[in-house]
């Protein structure tokens, strides 16, 4: 089941048995962190087997536990199996028939940090995606994938690269497709639908693009991809693999080789979903975490200081050292 023809924002999980309305896929904000916006995620089952079901809430049998904060999960038994409860429903890995479901609470706003994203994460990893926390920058006709812990810096390089007058696919998650598509490679597309800035970061934009950020609700500047899409690629094939260095910085950026083995250290902690409490089975994703880590070039980046106090003086550098990147 799809949304209507028509709407304004689709969002389709083929192999899915849906028995939920559709009506509350169509979200009326546009800028809500809580809020789906224009995923198009497509796990495919080689046998066309469902790979997972989603229902309403009302058709849960076992008691709804409720987390104090959105985000945070809870984990219980259940007449199916262990469940993890969410803000918006219940995440079971595990149904009789041996496939995942979601029990939707429909008054609840669509999240990728809720049950519907726990879901929809299972279904990729089992059939072979990542989703990795990483940003994404588009570099020449491919893209870069840069990869690092949180506060690392993948955003206020993403503002860089983004006032240099390039284009991302995302400054923090992506979902990178296992097989290669014809002869690109491996396929990059957004996870999250924004960029968002802390006001530090800022500084970096020149005065008339500081104009196109919104005020988001978690303190930062957003930038949304549905009302500024000219700074966003919808996708991208991956050309290169960088890992922001956590050494003092230097004031001038620096690139040098990685490792396979570093590389792929990289792509499995960018990748927390196979980490949790209750992991898919991830044995083909950590295939394509392999077959990703050594099929393209990877390089370390520390970002210098001198991007912060003269940008348009390193901004050109980190655009060339980004290049270099992407060579074999």
């Amino acid at each position: 089941m799809e949304p209507a023809r028509g709407s304004p924002r689709r969002v389709a999980l083929e192999g899915v048995e849906w028995s939920v309305p559709i009506d509350w896929w169509l979200p009326a904000s546009a800028t809500s962190p809580k809020t789906l916006e224009g995923c198009s995620l497509r796990p495919r089952s080689a046998d066309s087997v469902a790979l997972g079901a989603a229902y309403p809430i009302d058709s849960w049998s076992g008691t709804q536990e409720r987390p104090a904060r959105f985000g945070t999960e809870i984990l219980t038994g259940s007449p199916y199996g262990p469940a993890v409860h969410y803000t918006d429903g219940v995440f079971v890995p595990r149904t009789p028939p041996g496939r995942p479901a979601v029990f939707i609470d429909q008054k609840q706003p669509l999240s990728l940090r809720g049950a519907l994203g726990a879901f929809c994460i299972w279904l990729l990893v089992s059939v072979g995606h990542l989703v990795l926390h990483a940003a994404a920058l588009s570099v020449g006709r491919g893209t870069v994938l840069v990869l690092g812990p949180s506060g690392s810096g993948k955003s206020t390089l993403s503002a860089a690269w983004l006032a240099a007058g390039h284009r991302i696919i995302s400054d923090d998650m992506i979902v990178l497709s296992p097989a290669p598509h014809g002869d690109g490679g491996p396929l990059i597309e957004p996870w999250r639908q924004h960029l968002a800035l802390r006001s530090g970061s800022l500084g970096l934009w020149p005065r008339q693009l500081q104009g196109a950020m919104s005020n988001g609700p978690d303190g930062r500047q957003w930038l949304l991809r549905s009302e500024q899409p000219a700074f966003y690629s919808p996708w991208g094939y991956l050309r290169g693999l960088v890992i922001l260095a956590s050494s003092p910085r230097c004031r001038s950026s620096w690139l040098r080789p990685a490792s396979q083995a570093e590389a792929l250290g990289a792509v499995l902690a960018g990748n927390p979903h196979l980490r949790g409490r209750l992991v898919a089975d991830d044995r083909v994703a950590r295939t394509t975490a392999l077959e990703v880590a050594t099929g393209v070039p990877a390089n370390w980046l520390s970002v210098g200081s001198r991007l912060m106090t003269e940008p348009h003086r390193e901004i050109p550098h980190i655009e060339e050292l980004l290049d270099i990147s992407t060579r074999a």
